[in-house]
């Protein structure tokens, strides 16, 4: 059941590009690229209480690179090993509560 679901949310989230309009995929983008950036900075800063202007600048690199890829690639290109089909599904399964874990 749980694979199943998972199945479907894939291809629901793979196929919604392809039959919603520009802008709401434009939307779309925009939150999930601010909410990785919103994860990232309340890692760091409210659970280690760190202050760090290193995420803006890789953003800033990041969204540079994106834009030469896009712009000189005619295909879009996975931007990271894990967007490849069989490389993201080990990492899911990661723990840290094993017995034999030491901090």
């Amino acid at each position: 059941m749980r694979a199943a679901a998972l199945a479907l949310a894939t291809a629901a989230a793979l196929g919604w590009p392809l039959v919603a309009p520009k802008y709401l995929v434009f939307l779309g983008t925009l939150v999930a690229i601010n909410a990785v950036v919103a994860i990232g900075l309340n890692l760091l800063s409210g659970y280690t209480n760190q202050l760090s202007f290193g995420h803006a600048g890789f953003l800033a690199i990041g969204a540079y690179v994106a834009a030469l890829v896009t712009i000189h690639l005619p295909a879009p290109v996975p931007s990271t090993r894990g967007s490849l089909p069989g490389h993201g599904h080990p990492r899911l399964r990661l723990r840290s509560d094993r017995s034999d874990h030491e901090p």
